[in-house]
């Protein structure tokens, strides 16, 4: 798709427009900080912090080394900084980091890509704007976002 003089829309500014549409800080945005904290910590980070919950505005990240999880201490700003970034302000404000066992992590964007969600029942529409996407597993996962937002922009709004 075209935008009229810009040319191309990247994904990235589609998925981000996508996220604002979503009211409030939620927890629709919430559980995206969960499927994005491979992106915001990097590979190496991921692999040994996990992002365990986020509620309430607050991330859980659980790591097994405690003097890791003191040096984690120290990127709180930055991660705080990725996530405004990525899903907008209000929804991540706080960063919590927890000392103990950190079970298998899941795999990160790049490993055993694309994992099968069940997705929305009901029809599936997708989007003009994904005829982009090359990757079959994040061309799916785009089109179940995309009807879960227009999904949303059909429920009924309370006064």
């Amino acid at each position: 798709m075209r935008g009229n003089k810009e040319g191309p829309i990247p994904l990235t500014r589609i998925y981000r427009e996508l996220i604002e549409g979503i009211p409030g800080p939620g927890r629709l945005k919430e559980g995206l900080a969960l499927y994005f904290w491979p992106r915001v910590a990097g590979k190496e980070l991921a692999a040994k912090a996990r992002a365990v919950r986020a509620s309430n505005g607050i991330l859980w990240v659980k790591c097994p080394d405690p003097a890791f999880s003191y040096n984690l201490h120290f990127f709180k700003k930055e991660i705080l900084k990725k996530y405004r970034k990525i899903l907008g302000a209000g929804v991540i404000r706080s960063v919590r980091i927890l000392t103990g066992e950190v079970e298998d992590p899941l795999p990160s964007g790049e490993e055993n890509y694309p994992c099968k969600v069940a997705g929305p029942s009901g029809e599936c529409i997708p989007p003009p704007e994904v005829k982009e996407v090359k990757d079959a597993g994040l061309r799916e996962a785009y089109i179940r976002f995309y009807n879960l937002c227009k999904r949303v922009e059909r429920m009924p709004r309370e006064a």
